[in-house]
């Protein structure tokens, strides 16, 4: 965090961040582990672990895809994406009983529409993002 340290600071910095995430991540499966235990509704850690990664991953690979696949982004229009997508899939995960692997698709499919009109409507007061050619 300072340009200015030597080496031996920085390698005790990064041994300091990885016992701490080790003992964070290890209290975390723990956990995840006791709220499966005795839990009928719950299938398993996998399917957590897609459902969550459909939840906060979907919206992310949708402002990805309409950054590479189109020339007329920009931020308005990305932010706004990401913001709609996120509230379409908590609506359609608390109000819907769909499968969770469903989520990542309907998150990319949405991010990508709405970035993509938000970016068309907005194109004139919002500067573009630099795409290479």
């Amino acid at each position: 965090m300072r340009p200015d340290s030597d080496d031996k600071r920085c390698l005790n910095l990064a041994r300091w961040i990885t016992i701490i995430m080790g003992i964070l991540a290890t209290f975390l499966a723990i956990m995840i582990a006791r709220s499966l235990i005795g839990n009928p509704n719950q299938k398993g850690a996998w399917d957590m672990f897609v459902a969550v990664q459909g939840l906060l991953g979907g919206g992310l690979a949708g402002i990805f895809c309409v950054g590479i696949l189109t020339h007329r982004t920009n931020q308005i229009g990305v932010m706004s994406g990401l913001v709609i997508s996120t509230a379409v899939l908590a609506v359609v995960k608390f109000q819907f009983n769909w499968h969770s692997q469903t989520f990542a698709a309907i998150g990319i499919v949405t991010a990508f529409l709405v970035s993509y009109l938000f970016s068309l409507v907005t194109s004139r007061s919002a500067p573009l993002v630099e795409t290479s050619k």
